[in-house]
């Protein structure tokens, strides 16, 4: 569970990007929204089988994955690429267009860094406080609830906090 919580937070940062129409949504999503909503399911599980601290561990390593694939990539676009000359001079020209779509991918914008971290630890944190805080009301019984209470009101923090931060405080032109 922890490997997958730490890919998906990366893979979610990277899904974000491409808007997709889903069916029995009226309105575009942005499809790292899908994958990251599953990291809510990881948690849930964690605290069930094996208490607080180790969900709390599994936030804190897809935090830290994000991070450590953020610094990664930043510096790998801090290479110049190399030139048509160079790559004429080798077997290497497949690799010519390879950064730009780099940068499209990888390239952070602060304000959406800034804002999905301090969504992700906030939306995670209360997903294990209300799982621990229906369980504790309910007991063992009603795994549905305490699973799909926890979630909805987190993904709803998240989406709030992310959406505020991102498009309104960090914004270069709020939207209004």
């Amino acid at each position: 569970i922890y490997v997958y919580m730490a890919v998906a937070i990366v893979i979610a940062n990277i899904q974000v990007i491409k808007a997709v129409q889903f069916n029995v949504y009226p309105n575009p999503v942005a499809l790292g929204t899908v994958v990251f909503a599953s990291t809510y399911l990881c948690t849930d599980i964690l605290t069930e089988y094996y208490g607080r601290v180790f969900a709390r561990r599994g936030l804190w390593l897809g935090f830290c994955a994000l991070s450590l694939s953020t610094i990664l990539m930043t510096v790998t676009l801090g290479f110049a690429p190399m030139t048509a000359e160079q790559a004429a001079s080798g077997d290497m020209a497949w690799a010519l267009p390879n950064h730009d779509a780099m940068m499209n991918l990888f390239k952070p914008a602060p304000a959406l860094l800034v804002a999905g971290m301090t969504a992700y630890i906030t939306s995670q944190y209360n997903d294990i406080w209300i799982y621990l805080l229906v369980r504790r009301l309910t007991g063992t019984k009603h795994l549905w609830l305490r699973n799909n209470v926890s979630t909805m009101v987190s993904a709803f923090i998240d989406n709030t906090i992310f959406s505020v931060l991102a498009w309104v405080v960090f914004a270069p032109q709020p939207v209004g």
